[in-house]
């Protein structure tokens, strides 16, 4: 009974042990798997969108001894793209599984190379974060790493897995392996979310490092959540079918709702937001009114569903002046205003889905003559349904656009 209640007592701790989260310093320790071939390729695409110089404080590249090549090929591609990185050690461990090697033979190997592996990563246990895209390399390390931790060795590693672009319908083998012991479980196509409740959907790189960013960090407060973030292309803050829509949103209802819908015109959910009052029902971006995004690029883009009702929604910029101003447009004003701190403006919907383009370069040199910098805040009011919010670097053409960024169906284009 004695030893009953003691194994009660340290599975219990254990499991807090797991459920509390670690703190983080602005600068981690960062252990970042390489696999061959197309593995390594996804993965030194992903090394191009993450500011290493400011988030790491020690880099950890890690490959298996029958991958020779790696570690000049990922020296060769930061050369070519001009990579800032800290000073980065390799680590080299055996190989679980060999190509085409049968599942039952590999059972041995992947014993022995996670035996090998845990006296390795006895020499890191200041790890923090740990990074893999799926090769079967990773299995042993997350193994590892979670024994090391049960067994009081080193403290929380947080597990990010990346899955394969490749994979559109089903998980790799690593993935179904490691889905549920992942903190950040990212897949690259709205199918595999779909299918699987606890998978991040991104649609570019950057987001799945901005994912995992807020995820480390959200009991950190951050004045600027994205300002540190490389910005290109597009950076999406509102898809409605991802796992968490409003994950960096704050909402307000007050007579009314905000609540993911199945639209009927797509087939598809959105995000509705209604109510008697569009001034009480809203979703704000940053959630913390004392954080701003910091986002850099000039076009806000929203695919916005004209429900025949009175909406509006708000954006707040900083100038070159270093002034605040806000732009509000409503379906219901028929003349623009400008004061010196908030410009309103009316807007016209068509029936059905919308593409708002904003340009929010332009609007701030019409309307104050000063230089656009950057969005702070973001607000979107009753009465609509969101498809998706994001900012680009300039206005994409429907043929350039990524296929999650498109709504399969004639979208007008508001100027």
């Amino acid at each position: 009974m004695l030893t009953l209640s003691i194994l009660i007592l340290l599975l219990i701790y254990i499991g807090l042990r797991f459920c509390i989260a670690s703190k983080y310093n602005k600068k981690y320790n960062m252990l970042i798997l390489f696999g061959s071939g197309g593995h390594t390729y996804e993965m030194l695409m992903t090394l191009k969108n993450y500011d290493f110089q400011k988030k790491c404080q020690n880099l950890y590249f890690m490959h298996s001894y029958a991958d020779t090549q790696e570690p000049l090929r990922v020296a060769k591609f930061i050369e070519d793209n001009k990579i800032a990185l800290p000073k980065v050690e390799w680590i080299t461990i055996h190989r679980s599984r060999k190509v085409k090697q049968s599942y039952l033979s590999s059972i041995i190997t992947t014993i022995k190379a996670t035996l090998h592996t845990f006296l390795i990563l006895l020499r890191f246990r200041d790890l923090d974060i740990f990074i893999t895209n799926g090769p079967g390399t990773c299995i042993p390390v997350v193994v590892v790493l979670i024994a090391q931790y049960i067994l009081f060795i080193r403290k929380r590693c947080k597990i990010l897995f990346i899955e394969s672009w490749c994979r559109v319908e089903n998980l790799s083998l690593s993935g179904k392996l490691l889905y549920w012991f992942s903190d950040r479980f990212v897949v690259n196509w709205e199918s595999l979310c779909k299918k699987y409740k606890r998978a991040t959907f991104v649609v570019q790189q950057l987001n799945c490092w901005i994912s995992f960013d807020i995820y480390l960090f959200n009991k950190i407060k951050k004045q600027l959540m994205f300002k540190n973030s490389f910005q290109s292309g597009f950076l999406s803050i509102l898809y409605s079918i991802g796992s968490k829509p409003l994950q960096i949103w704050d909402k307000q209802i007050k007579n009314g709702h905000i609540k993911r819908i199945t639209d009927q015109d797509i087939q598809s959910s959105v995000l509705e937001i209604m109510g008697t009052n569009v001034s009480t029902n809203f979703i704000t971006a940053p959630a913390d009114p004392k954080e701003t995004l910091g986002i850099k690029l000039p076009f806000l883009v929203m695919i916005i569903k004209n429900l025949k009702k009175y909406f509006t929604f708000e954006v707040q910029v900083l100038d070159d002046k270093n002034v605040r101003r806000r732009f509000r447009a409503s379906n219901y004003q028929s003349t623009t205003r400008v004061k010196p701190f908030i410009c309103t403006m009316p807007m016209r919907l068509d029936e059905g889905w919308n593409q708002i383009q904003f340009n929010l370069s332009d609007f701030t040199r019409r309307a104050y003559g000063t230089n656009y910098i950057e969005t702070l805040r973001v607000q979107i009011h009753a009465n609509c349904r969101i498809r998706r919010i994001y900012f680009s670097d300039r206005l994409y053409s429907e043929e350039e656009l990524p296929p999650e960024f498109k709504l399969f169906l004639p979208i007008q284009k508001q100027g």
